[in-house]
């Protein structure tokens, strides 16, 4: 579904991603594994349309996308639930869930969407009028998930989607990715607590410094000596602060 190849991304005069190549096929759920700033956001960024690449290739369903816009990818079947969430905090949580169906192509069928959010999040049901800054950090990631489904998404992008929500929470969100997966949509998380990634995706890809260095199954990951020197000790130590 999600071929990348040889992607080239700079942020100003600062290069962050140095020929990235990775793949995702259809209905798998993928982590993109690495420290802070190792290039896992900007990766879903270029995939979404958001940062356009200096240099190289982002075919989606066959497709070049690298370059185009956010909103033609939106279109397309790619969605992106951001790292912080970003709603519209003056606006209610009805509102934002709308928002991710403005396209007049995803129109149709908006109301059975909504209450299929509402099914998963019962709790967004109950707090449709009132004002999604309002909400508590849980409750405002299960808006931007169900803002991003509202697009009707073949491939769901996530960043650090577990992030500043409370354990109790965390396993909530956890359950309506595995049925939002077990429906048919691929996912790629971003995700910085390494077992928890790999409690939902099957395999990964660890990038350093704009590379990718290692890739495979969550079982060859978490069971080769380099990255566990390398990066469990960094995450349990992120876990404690």
């Amino acid at each position: 579904m999600l071929d990348i190849k040889d992607l080239v991304v700079e942020h100003g005069n600062m290069r962050a991603l140095f020929g990235m190549t990775l793949n995702v096929r259809q209905g798998e759920r993928v982590a993109l594994l690495g420290a802070n700033g190792a290039g896992k956001s900007t990766t879903l960024g270029a995939i979404a349309g958001i940062y356009p690449p200096r240099s190289g290739s982002i075919r989606f369903k066959g497709t070049e996308i690298a370059g185009k816009p956010a909103a033609v990818n939106v279109v397309s079947g790619i969605a992106m639930v951001p790292e912080g969430r970003r709603l519209f905090t003056g606006m209610t949580v009805q509102e934002n869930l709308e928002l991710g169906a403005y396209a007049p192509s995803l129109r149709k069928g908006v109301q059975d969407r909504l209450e299929g959010i509402f099914d998963m999040f019962p709790i967004l049901k109950e707090k449709r009028h009132q004002l999604s800054g309002e909400l508590s950090g849980g409750q405002q990631q299960m808006v931007a998930i169900g803002r991003a489904l509202m697009s009707k998404p073949d491939l769901l992008l996530l960043d650090e989607p577990f992030l500043g929500i409370a354990p109790v929470v965390v396993h909530l969100v956890m359950d309506a990715l595995r049925k939002i997966a077990e429906g048919g949509v691929t996912v790629l998380l971003v995700e910085q607590n390494v077992h928890r990634a790999f409690e939902f995706a099957e395999r990964g890809y660890v990038i350093e410094h704009g590379h990718v260095i290692m890739q495979g199954s969550a079982h060859d990951i978490l069971d080769d000596p380099d990255f566990s020197a390398k990066f469990l000790g960094v995450d349990s130590e992120e876990n404690q602060a």
